[in-house]
C-alpha cells in the first residue's frame, strides 16, 4: 500500500484527536526527508567526484572527461527532444 493510499485512508477516518496530527507530521518528515535526500545525495557525490579528478587525472584527461560529458549531454538532449517530438 503505497504512502499516499494510507494518508488518504487517515483523512477519511480522522477523529479529531491529537493521534493524527502526529501521524501526518511523522508522515511529512519521512517524505522531505526522502526529497532532501534526493537534492543533496547528487550534490555530494558530484564533489567527491570532483576531488578524484583532481587528484588523478592530468589536464589533457580534463579534456577528454569534458568531451565525453559535453557529448553525453547533448545526445541526452537529442534523444529528448526526439521523444517529445514523436509521441
Amino acid at each position: 500500500m503505497t504512502s499516499q493510499l494510507v494518508y488518504h485512508k487517515k483523512m477519511l477516518k480522522q477523529d479529531g484527536s491529537g493521534e493524527s496530527r502526529k501521524e501526518d507530521l511523522a508522515l511529512l518528515l519521512r517524505n522531505s526527508i526522502v526529497y532532501g535526500l534526493g537534492e543533496v545525495l547528487p550534490k555530494g557525490i558530484s564533489l567527491i567526484l570532483i576531488l578524484l579528478y583532481t587528484r588523478f587525472l592530468s589536464p589533457p584527461d580534463y579534456g577528454i572527461l569534458s568531451l565525453v560529458t559535453g557529448a553525453r549531454g547533448v545526445r541526452w538532449l537529442e534523444s529528448n527532444l526526439q521523444a517529445q517530438l514523436f509521441t
